[in-house]
């Protein structure tokens, strides 16, 4: 005959193995992820059908907009790209005197540069949808666009002027700067420079959208100049 403390070992240790059973049987039919859902996960399950103040977790949104919106925000303006020429240009002025007018002329050969980036101020809250059912994360991000211009290298040269060799110089500048901003490649350049926009805001909101597929809209709407932008 067992003794009671054998009996409270037996009472104790049936229920243990009954579980430890169903479990390696639930693991190899099911795979093991499934049975420590049916052991463990199933009679809190159960629980908590019963009793009403259980705390379920129950997210309808699995990933956050907000926080979203807010990493991309951190960056303020993404410096993503940068398109460099050399050339040479010329300009002319006419200035008026007794007999006549004279014609002006000026050369210059200069390197001009261009930094393109894209403005995170312009991506709202509302440009990031969540769809949870599909798993997926779409940005709105606005184009990509001149937000730096300068030149170097520069050298006046083949002058024919009076009076005038300043505002030939100004006007080779702005006429230089003119040109290279409204090149094909530099739109070409502006388009590289988006794509890789989409790769460094991919890189910040991956690690929370949750293995989610990540798409991206580019803005129809032709963003404002920024204050700070040096091409005018």
């Amino acid at each position: 005959m067992l003794s009671p403390k054998k009996w409270a070992s037996l009472i104790v240790g049936l229920p243990l193995m009954a579980c430890f059973g169903l479990f390696l049987l639930s693991g190899f039919i099911n795979g093991f992820d499934e049975a420590f859902g049916l052991i463990f996960d199933t009679p809190r399950d159960l629980f908590c059908s019963i009793v009403p103040f259980c705390d379920v977790e129950t997210e309808t949104e699995v990933v956050n907009t907000q926080i979203l919106w807010t990493k991309i925000h951190e960056r303020a303006v993404l410096d993503v790209g940068k398109y460099e020429t050399h050339g040479e240009w010329r300009a002319t002025r006419r200035t008026s005197v007794l007999v006549g007018s004279v014609t002006h002329s000026m050369k210059m050969e200069a390197t001009v540069s261009v930094t393109m980036g894209l403005n995170i101020e312009n991506v709202e809250q509302e440009d990031i949808v969540v769809d949870d059912e599909n798993q997926t994360v779409t940005v709105t991000l606005p184009q990509a666009q001149p937000i730096e211009c300068f030149m170097d290298d520069i050298e006046y040269f083949d002058r024919s002027c009076v009076l005038v060799c300043d505002d030939l110089e100004r006007d080779l500048r702005e006429k230089a700067m003119e040109d290279v901003l409204g090149r094909d490649e530099l739109a070409t350049a502006l388009d590289e420079a988006y794509e890789n926009a989409q790769s460094v805001i991919a890189g910040l909101i991956d690690p929370l959208a949750n293995d989610y597929d990540i798409f991206f809209v580019q803005d129809t709407e032709v963003p404002l100049r920024l204050d700070s932008s040096s091409c005018d």
